[in-house]
């Protein structure tokens, strides 16, 4: 026995060779676009962490300097 069920081998008889050869080229490019896609987001992603990293640097600064103008207006 393979590993499809009998219900999709049945199936698969039923198409013509152009058909499932159509089918499995549809496949095949679908897979190598999602694997590209998902290359570009990895990408992007380290591009979006560092400049994530670099705004939430300059609110702290913004934040020490906001505290050391608050305690020289109080004293």
């Amino acid at each position: 026995m393979g590993t499809f069920p009998p219900a999709e081998v049945l199936n698969q008889k039923k198409c013509k060779h152009d058909q499932l050869y159509q089918s499995h080229v549809l496949t095949q490019a679908n897979q190598v676009s999602t694997s590209n896609q998902i290359t570009r987001e990895w990408r992007s992603m380290h591009r979006e962490r560092v400049d994530w990293e670099a705004n939430r640097n300059r609110l702290a600064a913004d934040d020490k300097h906001f505290e050391e103008a608050k305690a020289e207006k109080k004293a």
